[in-house]
């Protein structure tokens, strides 16, 4: 790289600079030039071509809204047909396609994004006109009033419509082109003049700088050689001048002969000055040596070091005495905390070695999955307390070192490119690491870890070591001390713990015992209401393979079998030989499945073979998957009635036999009309007897009939007294399952 610290190259670089500005304005000027042409170019091959295409456009649109009109309504104008024919399949994809590759160049993309919209609605227009063209494609078409009166609506309400509207967006565009090409011109002129101000402008700045750097140049050379040769006039009688000359020194050989002779004037006064230094006690003053041969200032130097060493060594005594004197106020003060022990520990010993940053690893007492770890106790940094969060493995970085090694680590001469240094701490990059591993009678307890920016002396690094292990001694205490009242406060809380436990189980044990009441209560009402029902009704309870699993007295003693007999027996044994197979009892057990409850009057089969008939409900109990559980089914004895019923039938059947006799035998009545006369009586006395079994059997119906009604309802109010009380069991039995696991847990605790 170019230094200008000469004289003759301070002349090369002014006409340099002035080689810069002309090359600068032949470049400017050139930037200027090329846009403008830019400009015209872009103005002569896009935009003006663009508003012909436009144009072209606009015309299209407004000679097809012509040429459909006039198909519409002049049919022998054959020309304007075939021009608006050469419209469509010719003039607009040529536009189309010119100006498809024109708005490629346009740099106003909102103006794209019109044209395309436009094209788009041009093409809509097009395919309109086509259906009209369809439409009125034959002369005979003009003479079809619907298909004329389409077409002139089609042309009327969308063709001309969106025509107008099209034409006045494509004038916009247009608009907005030559407006885009107007700015063009404008910005052309604008362009000429700016370059015709800027190379004005340069040539004066040009001459400006000619003249400036011819009177730099003078005062450069000239001024200071008269300065130095008056100091020079001094020096020589023996006086020392001021080191500042009033002279402005440069990089040139004039500036270099003030900076040497500055040089020696501030030598003199340092070598007299440090000897007056040494003289007053002051040994920690520094001395530069103009060289080797620099006799006098050696001197001094080796008198200096000799006096400053004894007094170092005093120093460094008493320096050793009160931090040991400082570090046993701390060790002796209780902690019961690791963490606020190590807290002081580190603020102090940071502050009194002078460290960058510190931090105290202590040893975890509980390993977690991955094994031993040390924790950051604590860590203080830049006179301020840091609270940070880290683990450190067993040859984790320098600090897992120090641990597993159980010796010092100094760390020196860190790298300036050793960014990230693999300690506890972080990413600071100080110059020293010094790691001193905390152990008390060959026991590690954890690592102190200190950063300096400058290394710390050897009698630092002992002093560390001394605290570091007095440290370790008392953390042992402490941790002693921890633990004890760790296991005091866990035994507190373990008795508080089963104290609560027991007031719970207490309180569980109450509800429970009210649980079992009301389900006891429930239960009771429910026996109740079952032998309600099985006095006033027979009933059987079925499993899902129709095996009779319970039944009541009173359908015993219809059936006329005993317990022993019927029970566990199937359902089929009350069935009259046959029944099971038909599709009557298969969709009875098809429903029973589905959960469908099924009621009606049956015909069954007693032991002795004979018939008896039920007006019965088959009620289906599902269990929580909705599978089958089994069926309960209540019925009342019809069978009275059954037999009146059929009675009745059989009495009109003999009344209408009789009747029929009666008609066969008019000729032989008309001669016994006395045996017809009593005949009469007696169908009278008959029929009379009818009405008194109808008016029986209707009231035995409503009897019945209310009867089911109320079977229907008890059975109702028993389901939800069944599923109330088995949901109050099976909370009741949750609440014993924990009230037995928490005794349990109780007694393993005790």
């Amino acid at each position: 790289m170019w230094k200008f610290n000469t004289i003759g190259k301070r002349v090369l670089a002014g006409n340099f600079i002035i080689i810069i500005v002309a090359l600068v304005s032949s470049v400017v000027s050139l930037g200027m030039l090329t846009r403008s042409q830019n400009m015209l170019h872009q103005s002569f091959s896009v935009i003006t071509p663009s508003v012909e295409a436009i144009n072209d456009l606009l015309l299209l649109v407004t000679r097809s809204k012509m040429y459909i009109t006039n198909w519409v309504h002049l049919p022998d104008n054959i020309d304007d047909k075939e021009d608006l024919i050469l419209l469509h399949n010719e003039q607009f994809p040529e536009v189309k396609d010119r100006i498809s590759k024109l708005k490629r160049d346009w740099q106003n993309k909102e103006n794209v994004h019109r044209v395309d919209s436009i094209i788009i609605a041009f093409d809509d227009i097009l395919q309109t006109e086509q259906e009209v063209m369809n439409i009125l494609n034959r002369s005979e078409d003009y003479n079809n009033g619907t298909k004329r009166e389409k077409a002139i609506r089609l042309v009327n309400e969308m063709i001309i419509l969106n025509s107008n509207t099209l034409i006045k967006n494509l004038e916009a565009l247009e608009t907005s082109k030559l407006q885009e090409k107007q700015a063009d011109g404008d910005s052309v002129e604008r362009s000429l003049k700016w370059l015709y101000r800027i190379i004005l402008t340069l040539g004066i700045i040009t001459l400006m700088i000619g003249i400036i750097l011819s009177v730099v140049f003078f005062r450069i050379v000239s001024k200071p050689i008269q300065k130095l040769n008056q100091i020079l006039g001094q020096l020589a009688k023996g006086s020392i001048p001021k080191s500042d000359f009033g002279i402005r020194i440069g990089n040139h050989e004039i500036g270099q002969m003030t900076l040497s002779l500055q040089e020696l004037i501030k030598s003199l006064k340092n070598t007299s000055e440090f000897a007056r230094k040494i003289g007053n006690g002051k040994y920690d003053s520094t001395f530069d040596v103009l060289g080797e041969n620099d006799i006098l200032g050696n001197a001094l130097l080796d008198m200096r070091n000799s006096l400053s060493k004894v007094a170092e060594e005093d120093r460094r005594r008493a320096w050793i005495t009160e931090g040991i004197a400082q570090f046993g106020d701390i060790l002796r003060a209780n902690y019961n905390d690791t963490e606020e022990f190590a807290a002081a520990i580190v603020q102090r010993l940071v502050k009194y070695t002078e460290a960058n940053q510190g931090g105290i690893f202590v040893l975890s007492e509980t390993p977690d999955i991955e094994g031993e770890f040390m924790y950051l106790a604590a860590t203080y940094a830049w006179d301020k307390p840091k609270y940070l969060e880290k683990k450190i493995r067993k040859g984790e970085g320098l600090t897992g070192q120090a641990w597993q090694e159980g010796e010092t680590i100094f760390l020196s001469h860190v790298p300036n490119d050793y960014i990230h240094i693999t300690s506890g701490l972080g990413s600071t990059n100080p110059s020293s690491i010094l790691l001193t591993p905390l152990k008390y009678n060959q026991k590690l307890y954890g690592v102190v870890e200190l950063a300096f920016f400058n290394p710390p002396e050897a009698y630092q690094v002992e002093f560390v070591e001394r605290i570091v292990e007095s440290f370790a001694s008392t953390l042992s205490s402490v941790r002693v001390n921890q633990r004890t009242q760790f296991l005091l406060k866990e035994s507190q809380e373990m008795t508080e713990q089963m104290r609560a436990q027991e007031e719970e189980m207490r309180q569980n044990v109450e509800e429970l015992q009210a649980t079992q009441e009301m389900v006891e209560r429930k239960s009771k009402e429910l026996e109740n209401q079952l032998n309600a029902i099985n006095q006033a009704a027979a009933m059987i309870e079925l499993n899902p393979r129709g095996i009779i699993t319970e039944i009541n007295e009173l359908y015993l003693k219809i059936s006329h079998y005993s317990k022993e007999e019927i029970q566990g027996q199937p359902h089929t044994i009350l069935l009259k030989e046959g029944y099971e197979t038909s599709n009557k009892y298969m969709q009875l057990w098809e429903n029973l499945t589905q959960g469908i409850a099924v009621e009606g009057e049956f015909e069954r089969q007693a032991k002795d073979k004979s018939s008896f008939w039920l007006r019965a409900t088959y009620y289906p109990v599902m269990d929580d998957y909705k599978n089958l559980e089994h069926v309960i089914h209540i019925a009342t004895d019809i069978t009275e009635q059954k037999l009146q019923a059929i009675r009745l039938e059989e009495t009109l059947t003999e009344q209408a036999e009789t009747v029929e006799q009666m008609r066969m035998q008019e000729d032989v009545m008309q001669q016994a009309m006395e045996q017809m006369q009593e005949a009469q009586q007696e169908v009278e006395k008959r029929e009379k007897l009818l009405e008194e079994s109808y008016k029986e059997q209707e009231q035995y119906i409503e009897q019945m009939n209310s009867q089911e009604e109320m079977m229907t309802i008890s059975m109702e109010s028993m389901n939800e007294t069944i599923e109330m009380v088995t949901k109050e069991k099976e909370e009741a039995e949750q609440k014993l399952l924990i009230c037995q696991k928490k005794i349990e847990e109780l007694e393993n605790r005790k």
